[in-house]
């Protein structure tokens, strides 16, 4: 059998190392007999308050208490180092780095450090220093003054950290701030976060207000709040519901899905573009299909290899492109449905392309193409062509159409 050793409720012990399980009482204070550090091989059992003065190294803690009662914690001036798992029923303060298995905090725990394989606090967490964990869940507000290295972080109310890398899934219920820059995996946010330049993360989904103070990257970005880059943004995939804001480009490796607002001071980019909602922007370049239920407002000019521009839609600025479609389709429904008038005018600006097709009640300002194609009710500014004009019934040109050797040159 393991041996005991016991210290009465209200007593001040010095202590020596501990063969076997401890058990201290209420209202103790222990000290080191060599002024540094306890030893003890067994299960330290404790009951609140309690006071180590010097650091605490045993197999595994057990701490009777009653979460958050005022007074009722444990205080560690040193270490805490714990071989297996900890199991605290009340606060607990420690002034230099915890060390354990598992550990499970019914209260608050602050800590100079802490590093363990899963650690659960129901209470608030701070560590003035490095925070190391494989699973984190804290019941309240969490503050690292150190780097992160975390797998997996749920949080019920804010988050503080300096930064470091999340490489699993971070859920923050209120608001997360970086202080550094942070490395993350799939981070959901449900209130605010606020984040410095430099952050790259695998995918985001933001249910709140998201703001990075300077350039981020994403492997996937789902915006249904609002977020804001003051800088550049890259991503490989972007899924817009709600409203982005970008101060300088737009970079989308693959697919960019537009049900709400996105707005770029510069230029944005994408293989393929979905719109249904706004895009504002001062140049927009779609290597593929640019498919358009909405509205694009382009400074300079659009330039894709086809675009699709459905009925009731609108875009302002120059169109470049191989082929151009207007008004022909109809909106596109299911989850990017615009609810449009079915009388309602396509209206672009002007069209550079091979083949262009109006459809029906569409208009453009000037169309310059080597094959036009015209549809009933269509109307045209200026017209000018290199090989056909195919006309489908009544069409309105404020000029008579012209066929040239040579188109002119769209704005660059």
């Amino acid at each position: 059998m393991m041996a005991e050793t016991n210290v009465r409720s209200g007593s001040r012990m010095v202590l020596g190392p501990v063969d076997g399980d401890l058990h201290v009482g209420r209202n103790v204070v222990l000290s080191a007999e060599d002024g540094k550090s306890i030893f003890v091989t067994g299960t330290a059992y404790l009951e609140v308050p309690v006071k180590i003065e010097g650091s605490l190294l045993c197999r595994s803690l057990q701490v009777r208490g009653r979460g958050y009662r005022a007074g009722d914690s444990v205080t560690v001036v040193g270490d805490l180092r714990i071989e297996g798992d900890a199991d605290v029923l009340s606060s607990i303060d420690v002034a230099g780095g915890i060390k354990a298995a598992n550990l499970g905090v019914g209260g608050h725990l602050m800590s100079g450090s802490l590093s363990a394989k899963n650690a659960r606090v129901g209470g608030h967490l701070e560590t003035k220093g490095s925070l190391e964990a494989e699973n984190l869940t804290v019941g309240g507000h969490l503050t690292s003054g150190g780097a992160v290295k975390i797998n997996n972080l749920c949080v019920g109310g804010h988050a503080e950290i300096a930064g470091g890398t999340i490489t699993g899934e971070i859920k923050v219920m209120g608001h997360l701030t970086t202080q550094g820059s942070l490395e993350f995996g799939e981070l959901e946010v449900l209130g605010h976060l606020d984040m410095p330049g430099g952050t790259v993360g695998r995918r985001l989904v933001a249910l709140g207000k998201v703001s990075f103070h300077g350039d981020a990257s994403f492997g996937m970005l789902e915006v249904r709040g609002v977020v804001n880059v003051d800088g550049d943004c890259t991503s490989e995939h972007i899924d817009v519901t709600g409203v982005l804001k970008v101060l300088r480009s737009l970079t989308v490796a693959k697919e960019l899905v537009i049900a709400g607002v996105v707005d770029s001071r510069e230029r944005v980019r994408c293989q393929r573009l979905t719109l249904a909602g706004r895009l504002a922007v001062n140049e927009l370049v779609v290597d593929d299909l640019a498919d358009i239920s909405g509205e694009v407002l382009a400074t300079v000019r659009i330039t894709c290899k086809s675009i699709i521009t459905r009925k009731g839609s609108r875009i302002n600025g120059a169109i470049v492109a191989d082929t151009a479609e207007v008004g022909v389709k109809e909106a596109i429904m299911g989850p990017l449905m615009v609810l449009r008038p079915f009388t309602a005018k396509t209206k672009v600006k002007d069209i550079y392309a091979n083949k262009v097709i109006l459809g029906r009640n569409a208009r453009a300002e000037r169309v310059f193409g080597r094959v036009v194609e015209l549809h009933e009710a269509s109307a045209v500014g200026e017209l000018q062509y290199t090989e056909e004009l195919n006309a489908h019934g009544n069409y309105h040109t404020e000029r008579a159409p012209v066929r040239v050797e040579r188109l002119p040159q769209p704005p660059s």
